[in-house]
């Protein structure tokens, strides 16, 4: 296993000198390093396709968080985390698919460990994309948890709900649902709090490991 950690379309959107008059630019700082991270993708790839291991690789390729931008819809909490996760089979055992569903970073290690046939024992709070589980994700950012599960997002902080919105509505003003799906809300913030006391209490007890 190899991990490959880039920063380069992160802020201050750092470009090497010897690149920077080589990338176009565009309406935002970020834009000259996504292109040069598009390129260094680009060059990654084809030096790795004349390795012997290529095609016996399954690469995964993942953003953090949406990156900064001009647009109001996209610096809304229900976007901001709308990343793309690639995985990529070079024998093309892997069936091309593209798919919008809810998964998010903790689910790769249990997706692979599927995807490479291993049965063992393991610990994730996340669960693999083949799993029968319900979807879901959980954010957390300046104090508040952001939780998604179905079409809906849920806001909490300082132990309560705070907002309920339908991520699938692209929209710069998303709307409350609170007041109207006040059941459905609870219900998700049960399941929450469920995994944000079992996480804080394995890892005070050092237990996030199999033994």
């Amino acid at each position: 296993m190899a991990n490959l950690f880039t920063l380069s379309s992160h802020h201050p959107y750092f470009v090497p000198e010897v690149w920077r008059s080589k990338m176009k630019n565009g309406p935002h700082p970020i834009c000259k390093s996504i292109y040069y991270g598009d390129m260094s993708l680009r060059k990654f790839f084809q030096q790795a396709k004349k390795e012997p291991w290529f095609n016996k690789t399954l690469f995964v390729i993942v953003a953090d968080h949406t990156p900064s931008s001009n647009s109001e819809i996209y610096n809304q909490r229900t976007e901001m985390y709308r990343i793309p996760i690639a995985f990529y089979d070079p024998s093309g055992k892997l069936p091309r698919k593209r798919e919008k569903a809810i998964f998010q970073q903790i689910d790769i290690m249990p997706t692979v460990l599927d995807l490479l046939n291993i049965k063992a024992d393991y610990y994730s709070i996340g669960n693999s994309y083949f799993s029968k589980e319900p979807r879901e994700a959980v954010t957390y950012l300046e104090g508040s948890y952001y939780y998604f599960q179905n079409d809906k997002l849920l806001v909490f902080s300082n132990d309560k709900i705070v907002n309920l919105f339908d991520f699938t509505i692209k929209t710069k003003n998303p709307t409350n649902l609170l007041p109207e799906k006040k059941a459905e809300a609870e219900k998700m913030a049960t399941r929450l709090k469920a995994i944000i006391q079992r996480y804080n209490h394995d890892l005070i007890h050092n237990q996030t490991i199999v033994r």
